[in-house]
Formats: C-alpha cells, structure tokens, sequence
C-alpha cells in the first residue's frame, strides 16, 4: 500500500492476530526508487500496549475506577487482560494499595470500586495492562488524582437533596387538588372526601 506519511496503520490488513506477519518499506521519491528495507517480522499479540485510558469517580467514601477497553483488545488477548490498579493516598506517607482486575468476560469496560477510604482526602490513581497468556504489558499510566468531599459536606448535600424531594412531593398535591377538574363524588363521601376522591382519580 502505498502512504505520504512516515507512519502506517496496518490494522486493517491484519486478519488473523495469532499469526506472524512480515514487513518491508521501500521509499519512492520523484522518479527515484529505494531498495526494499530488511525484513521485519512481528506477532500482534506481542505488540507494545499503551497504558489503558480510565476515568476516576468519588462517591461518599468510596472511589470507583472505570477502564475502558478497545475492541480490538479481544482479537489480540481471547483470554482477557489482567489491570493492576495502584491507589495513591497522598495524605498518608504516599502509601499505595494495589488491586488487580481480570477481565476474563472481555466485556467493554471494567470496573472497580475501593471502599471505607477516608473522607476529605486526596487520592490518585494509576493503571497497568497485561494480556493474560502473552507478554505484552504496558507502562504505568499517568495519574489521576481527585479529593474525596469532606462528611460532613456529604451529608448536607443528602438531606437537601431529601428536602427537595419532600417539597416536590407536596407541590404535585397542590396541583392535584386544586389545578384538576374535580370529578362527581359519591353522597356517602361527602363534602371532606371531594378532594381525596380527585386526588386518586387523577393518580391512576
């Protein structure tokens, strides 16, 4: 195939990712032709990974930790990746928890959750990637840091949300009482039912 960059794509030329492939470049400059470069053979499935992209959520106590896998990852490692997860407390002496997970199932993302971390502090996470069955493996990713919300912040935030729901709550009564057209209500109800007999009404 022919190219006027100094770098090319070959993804979709590759067939079968188990197999080995051969190549060579020769350079065509105006009407002057190179001589074929010494053949190169590579497996796609011994290829260099780049460390793997992810996004970093705080809830509560808890930090979550979303990978996100290509497509193609699945021809080069049938048997799935392995994620080493290193979690950096950058409040406590720079201690480090490391987590592995496989992705055996080699579903489109992956996740993982660390709990009973501490409120208010800043932690960073970074990512490592191997094939299971293959000596591929990247470098460490770079760091992801964020600041888990201080408790007592947490909690305001709950009961106002709480708040909001119950004021909610109460304005959609109103409306239902007073905005709709009341419906014939039985005798036996009387005049104090009126309401609540729309009220249901409207409801169903």
């Amino acid at each position: 195939m022919g190219i006027m960059t100094t770098d090319c794509n070959l993804t979709d030329l590759i067939g079968d990712y188990s197999s080995a492939y051969d190549i060579r470049v020769q350079l065509l400059s105006g009407g002057s032709v190179s001589n074929w470069t010494v053949v190169q053979r590579f497996y796609p499935k011994n290829s260099k990974l780049h460390p793997p992209s992810f996004t970093i959520l705080a809830i509560s106590s808890k930090l979550v930790v979303n990978i996100h896998t290509k497509p193609i990852m699945k021809k080069l490692f049938p048997f799935g990746m392995t994620y080493t997860i290193f979690l950096d407390d950058k409040e406590e002496d720079n201690k480090t928890t490391i987590a592995e997970l496989r992705d055996n199932r080699m579903k489109d993302e992956g996740t993982k959750t660390f709990d009973s971390l501490h409120w208010g502090r800043q932690y960073c996470v970074r990512l490592r990637a191997q094939g299971n069955g293959a000596l591929a493996i990247s470098n460490v990713s770079h760091s992801q840091c964020l600041r888990l919300p201080k408790q007592e912040w947490y909690i305001i935030a709950t009961l106002s949300s709480l708040g909001l729901i119950v004021v909610l709550a109460v304005l959609l009564t109103v409306i239902c009482c007073f905005l709709t057209h009341p419906e014939k209500t039985p005798v036996s109800l009387g005049k104090e039912g009126s309401c609540s007999g729309t009220c249901q009404t409207f409801m169903r």
